[in-house]
């Protein structure tokens, strides 16, 4: 009845009552069956979280998380979850972007046959931005993204990028560990079977307000036993490819060139060549 409500807001009582009626009679003569009490407060309690973890999916779909469930569980709720290196970067360009979500694009045209009968060009029409999550929060979680680095388990690329001037530019990012293993339990709830599937270490980077990525190191199958790095790897191969990185930054970085003023009879030349 309250989702109806919600959808029809200016429904009554009266059309309220008659719009439920055959769903309030099966869900009383479910009700009505007393014996089945503690197994049915269960079944409510079970179909609740399921119901709040779906409208938690739709947020994290809406902010690039790749799968198509999400599992209701504890982890889940606060925040624990598969992901891939991809939809981890796009978050971070979420949250570089100050809360809006563009678009990926990977070719932005295509042009076949150049100078023939056949020439075609094709251009992608791109969506619009989408704000999905709130300006305040993003400025929130950009302050504890900084912190990782600057205090927390990101130390190894404390300091940010000094650029040739000797402005600094701030890095932020979350860093996680993966330890991941298929374990197998008895009746008792003793650990009968411990088989090593892999292990990860990443890194979920931003530099400034422009750049942004993950940093993955990534052993598969059951070699992964044999090995015991942390997330500690992903943040000094990321520190090892600043040097790399900085002449890209600095070239972004240079304040935009001055405005150049015409005159009278410039102009008529700019605006031809322009048409040409």
């Amino acid at each position: 009845m309250l989702n109806y409500r919600e959808e029809h807001p200016k429904a009554g009582f009266k059309e309220l009552a008659t719009a439920s009626t055959q769903l309030r009679q099966d869900v009383y003569s479910w009700l009505f069956h007393s014996r089945y009490k503690h197994q049915q407060d269960i079944r409510i309690r079970t179909l609740t979280e399921q119901d709040a973890f779906g409208e938690i999916y739709k947020a994290w779909k809406r902010q690039g998380y790749p799968f198509d469930s999400l599992v209701p569980s504890y982890a889940t709720t606060i925040g624990v979850s598969g992901d891939t290196p991809a939809a981890l970067a796009d978050l971070m360009g979420i949250l570089v972007n100050n809360g809006l979500r563009n678009p990926n694009i990977k070719i932005e045209r295509l042009h076949f046959g150049s100078d023939t009968p056949t020439e075609t060009v094709l251009a992608r029409q791109t969506t619009g931005t989408e704000r999905v999550i709130a300006p305040e929060i993003v400025a929130l979680v950009r302050q504890q993204l900084i912190g990782v680095v600057e205090n927390g388990t990101g130390r190894r690329a404390r300091g940010g990028i000094a650029m040739p001037g000797g402005r600094m530019i701030p890095v932020g990012g979350k860093t996680g560990t993966g330890d991941n293993r298929l374990e197998s339990f008895s009746a008792n709830g003793r650990v009968i079977g411990n088989k090593a599937v892999s292990r990860t270490a990443t890194f979920v980077f931003m530099i400034g307000d422009r750049f942004y990525g993950t940093v993955v190191a990534y052993v598969p199958g059951s070699k992964a036993a044999s090995y015991k790095f942390t997330s500690a790897l992903a943040v000094q191969i990321f520190k090892d490819l600043a040097p790399q990185l900085r002449p890209l930054i600095a070239r972004k970085d240079q304040p935009p060139a001055a405005p150049v003023l015409l005159t009278k009879n410039e102009r008529p030349k700019l605006a031809s060549s322009i048409q040409r």
